[in-house]
């Protein structure tokens, strides 16, 4: 075998190798309720404690789950989350923006939407999964165990947008979070616009009152 045949021997193995290499993917796999729960995937089998779970890797192509006795296969062909247990999780798209720059986000910076939650509405750039989506290709940017960031570098751009996966409980907990402290800041400059008026009002009751303030402009 001469030299030039065994480099194209040589080049034909590895591009069977590479090939024939099975493509793999990160998959979480998660335990969003209130008990421990042991998930069966391919006959390997994951104890997860509640409100836990663990990066496995997985090929493309179908996979048997097994959980509490419930059997059924999921489809993998991205990144993403392996919901089990069969529950809620919300997507969040959020904004950052420099507020001294502008006093409030920029006109269709978000989608306005809404989802419907045990019967509540909720609203902004939302995407809910149902309990029959058992497999969540990863479109996000923070996942389950990660928080949206306090501050974010916007690197000389107006506004960024990221996207979060949450669990429903987890979400719904931050939602309401998020929306008490605003209520909270509307309530605090409605009382203090309040209490400028009647100031105000005080003032101008005191002019007219007496004829030393003539001429005092209120």
């Amino acid at each position: 075998m001469t030299q030039k045949q065994s480099f194209f021997l040589l080049v034909l193995v590895t591009f069977l190798l590479f090939s024939c290499k099975k493509e793999s993917y990160k998959v979480w796999l998660d335990n969003p309720t209130a008990e421990n729960l042991d998930i069966k995937v391919n006959g390997n089998s994951y104890p997860l404690s509640s409100k836990e779970g663990v990066e496995i890797d997985l090929g493309k192509g179908n996979h048997k789950v097994e959980v509490k006795g419930d059997k059924f296969e999921v489809e993998v062909n991205s990144d993403g989350l392996l919901n089990a247990a069969g529950e809620e999780y919300v997507l969040w798209n959020d904004i950052y923006y420099d507020k001294n720059k502008m006093d409030k986000a920029p006109d269709g910076a978000l989608k306005e939407d809404s989802i419907s939650i045990d019967g509540k509405k909720y609203y902004g750039e939302l995407v809910l999964f149902g309990k029959s989506s058992r497999f969540i290709s990863k479109t996000w940017d923070f996942d389950v165990k990660t928080a949206f960031p306090e501050t974010v570098d916007l690197v000389k751009k107006e506004y960024i947008t990221y996207k979060k996966l949450f669990r429903k409980s987890d979400f719904i907990e931050e939602y309401n979070m998020m929306y008490s402290v605003d209520e909270k800041e509307l309530n605090r400059l409605v009382d203090s616009i309040m209490k400028t008026r009647e100031l105000g009002d005080e003032h101008s009751h005191e002019g007219a009152a007496g004829e030393s303030h003539e001429g005092h402009t209120h």
